[in-house]
């Protein structure tokens, strides 16, 4: 049953129908605002629609529903929130539906927007507010899981007056706009004072709306979707009735829902109003003749949507976790409320060692989140506490809670185990749980992590004095071995601090990399992104002075490391963040000769983009790299030249590592976007992998009091696997996903290994097929890849995994 999938992620198909049709019950709907003056604030910058008409075009009435943002009669902004348009509609006038026709694709980066503001005014000074219509539109934003769709939102019915109407659009990433209508109301509309607040900055108003109608917003789409549902059951007139005026009833009054702010996490249902909405749902399932509670199966890392369930309750449901000593391996099951109240039941382990609260597992209840996208997720992870024999859980009427468990089989003895888990509420539910810990340990991953964390200060993004520990604790858990610091974590001198032979006349300050270091102390690696320019310390790159101060710099900082234990080679600089260009290889070609000549052993990092590497200045700043780490897209797919030649540069003396950095990534298939990319790493000999970023939660300002928990009260795309609050961070499915991916990699690596060292061909003949289908998995590389909505077979990499294990007991 995709009521979920289909509904609450908004999959609603566009409306085709004029936009004052629909808003005007007469024959003849008149758009007030053809051919009417527009101005901007800011002007248009996006270069392939902008041109000197723009304050005509969205308003004469054409529409252009392919590629719009490539097509010169369309507008648009990149890098702007929010965009002001006001239309001047030449006197006061009554005002009906307004339409707003804009498109959408999740491939190129380009989403629907977070909030579109309409205020009206007389006079161009008083501004009221008339509505926010992402949360007042006839229908949801289609999916955009099929690439590009254009589409209208078309509001209700505002029933005010004005000559000025302006809209405010906040987006993460671009302002696409194709037409703006203004539908003419009733004229009795005239005679009524705009009854919304008065808005005195609107751009101010604009930017704290996408958090203050985030649950208006969701909750009038599912109201739409649970009504649609409802109108096709077959539930009892009478009762239809009282579900239906119940709905109208939250519908009617929208506006009144509380408004979060941004250090608020949301959590689904977010209000009693909106437990109301999944209610009459629960009501519709339980007509359906399911029972009131009941549990399901689904491969844990499959997309499942807060009302997803099946057509009947699966026979048999069962748990199996089969894994080496020393891991963390995960399961999971779910738990359906087909019934009209919220319920609570206690989940308890029995039979297995250490029951009824066994010391290896950790059991979490998924609570459901929205993302900036509206595409709700049960991503975290919080850690629940046992009490009273077990651990409780709740489930709202009408939604599926996922119960994710994961098991450190480092705190239990080799052996196979079988108990059950045991679900006590109104109904008693039990669950065979088969647990398997291979005599086989878990080797050292030999995969270097990164997460480009800047844990060096005590605030970056969404990492906190107060949250910090717990952030490094994590990220330890998940194999991060290379921390990665800021520019400051570097002393940098000052051309008085050079004498006339370019050598420093005193000594510089350590602290800052002290004291990084000291937070992860015996780390695989440290990182630093330098930031570099085109001068140092007064001189120029390319002059003398230039190599000299740079040399010394760099020989300074390499004994530095050495007296605290760490190898140079061990301490990477990263000089320019993706260079693509002849000149930024040209300025790392000056920068790592100076930082060579001075410290040969100083590690140079760089993740290029230069589109010729084989030839030239580019080919030369590969030869000056010690890590070369190119990014796993489209472009550098095993099927171009790409990464023939990053494999070609791989060899002892040059590590081959490998990041992603596409976004958002709460949206993203764990199993594909953090999973794979350890694969992909076996799959090339590669010795390190990275990921932006673990604190990267949309905000670069950590007093903003934004909070991964809440992605409308941030300014920009998150990307970090967990959640992180101001004060705490949190585990995630796809955290977890990344850290199972490295221990894939170890497991592959042994078996490797012991191919290599045995004497028994036919268990090398099995071990080398084993590999072959291991290095064939991973295929992802482009943004488009990785919808987690997309079904696919997310169980192949267990299945090698599993393969692989067995061929190791008998080998080793």
């Amino acid at each position: 049953m995709r009521f979920a999938a289909r509904v609450f992620c908004l999959m609603a198909i566009a409306s085709c129908l004029c936009a004052c049709a629909q808003a005007d019950n007469s024959s003849q709907p008149v758009n007030i605002a053809l051919g009417c003056p527009v101005t901007f604030d800011p002007a248009p910058n996006y270069s392939l629609c902008k041109d000197p008409d723009d304050a005509k075009q969205l308003t004469d009435g054409v529409y252009h529903p392919d590629f719009l943002w490539g097509q010169r009669g369309s507008v648009g902004w990149q890098g702007v929130s929010p965009v002001l348009m006001t239309i001047d509609l030449g006197k006061v006038q009554p005002i009906g539906a307004i339409s707003y026709s804009t498109a959408a694709n999740f491939g190129v980066g380009v989403f629907w927007p977070s909030a579109v503001i309409v205020a009206v005014s007389d006079d161009n000074i008083t501004w009221h507010f008339a509505g926010d219509l992402m949360v007042r539109t006839k229908t949801d934003a289609p999916s955009l899981r099929n690439g590009y769709v254009a589409h209208r939102f078309v509001s209700d019915d505002p029933k005010t007056r004005g000559r000025y109407v302006r809209l405010a659009v906040a987006n993460k990433s671009y302002v696409m706009v194709d037409e703006i209508e203004v539908c003419k109301g009733q004229d009795e509309y005239l005679n009524v004072q705009p009854s919304g607040e008065v808005i005195a900055d609107i751009k101010t108003f604009a930017q704290q709306m996408p958090c203050r109608s985030a649950i208006k917003r969701r909750v009038a789409a599912d109201i739409r979707a649970v009504k649609a549902e409802l109108d096709a059951s077959n539930i009892a007139a009478s009762k239809k009735s009282r579900y239906a005026a119940a709905l109208k009833n939250i519908a009617d009054n929208i506006d009144t829902l509380p408004e979060p702010a941004p250090a608020d996490k949301l959590i689904m249902p977010y209000c009693s109003e909106h437990a109301q909405v999944f209610a009459v749902y629960g009501a519709i399932l339980s007509s359906r003749g399911l029972p009131p509670l009941f549990a399901w199966k689904k491969p844990r890392y499959e997309y499942v949507g807060p009302c997803d369930c099946p057509k009947s309750p699966p026979k048999d449901t069962g748990l199996s976790i089969d894994m080496m000593r020393q891991e963390r391996r995960s399961e999971s099951f779910l738990i359906t409320n087909a019934s009209e109240k919220p319920v609570s039941v206690n989940l308890s382990v029995k039979g297995l060692h250490g029951s009824p609260n066994p010391a290896w597992i950790k059991i979490s209840s998924v609570p459901w989140t929205d993302t900036a996208e509206y595409i709700p997720v049960a991503a975290a992870l919080p850690d629940d506490h046992y009490t009273k024999g077990g651990y409780p859980v709740s489930i709202p009427a009408g939604m599926t809670r996922k119960i994710w468990i994961t098991v450190d089989s480092s705190k239990l003895a080799s052996s196979r185990y079988k108990g059950i888990l045991v679900i006590d509420g109104a109904r008693r539910i039990k669950l065979p749980f088969d647990l398997n810990v291979s005599r086989v340990a878990m080797i050292q991953p030999g995969l270097s992590v990164c997460m480009w964390d800047y844990t060096d200060g005590d605030k970056d993004r969404g990492l906190t004095q107060k949250n910090m520990s717990q952030a490094i604790k994590l990220m330890r858990e998940g194999f991060v071995d290379s921390p990665w610091g800021q520019p400051v974590v570097l002393p940098w001198p000052k051309v008085e601090d050079f004498d006339s032979n370019n050598k420093l006349k005193a000594a510089l300050s350590f602290d800052n990399l002290d004291k990084w270091v000291n937070r992860w102390h015996g780390a695989s690696n440290y990182f630093v992104f330098a930031y570099v320019g085109d001068s140092f310390a007064g001189a120029k790159a390319g002059e003398a002075a230039f190599d000299a101060r740079v040399s010394e710099w760099s020989r300074l900082i390499a004994g530095h490391v050495k007296s605290l234990g760490i190898s140079p080679k061990r301490f990477g600089l990263h000089l320019i963040d993706e260079p693509s260009s002849d000149a930024q290889a040209q300025l790392f070609v000056q920068w790592a000769k100076a930082i060579k000549s001075g410290a040969p052993d100083l590690c140079v990092f760089s993740d290029p983009w230069y589109p010729n590497p084989e030839t030239g200045v580019q080919h030369d700043a590969f030869l000056l790299m010690d890590v070369v780490c190119p990014q796993l897209c489209e472009k550098n797919s095993e099927t171009t030249s790409y990464m023939k030649y990053y494999i070609t540069r791989r060899s002892s003396e040059q590590a081959l590592w490998f990041y992603r950095a596409w976004g958002p990534t709460r949206i993203y298939d764990p199993y594909r976007y953090y999973r794979m990319l350890a694969w992909y790493a076996f799959k090339y000999g590669a010795q390190g992998i990275g990921s932006w970023s673990f604190g990267d939660i949309g905000t670069y300002n950590p007093a903003s009091g934004g909070n991964s928990w809440n992605e409308f009260g941030v300014d920009g795309q998150s990307f970090t696997p967990v959640f992180i609050a101001s004060d705490d961070v949190t585990d995630g499915i796809h955290w977890q996903a990344m850290q199972e991916g490295v221990e894939d990699y170890a497991c592959l690596s042994m078996l490797k290994d012991a191919a290599t060292k045995t004497k028994n061909m036919a268990l090398k003949a099995q071990a080398e097929r084993v590999l072959a289908e291991a290095r064939a998995l991973p295929t992802d590389t482009n943004s488009g890849d990785f919808d987690w909505l997309d079904r696919v077979d997310t169980a192949c990499a267990d299945k090698i995994r599993l393969q692989a294990l067995r061929l190791l007991e008998k080998m080793l």
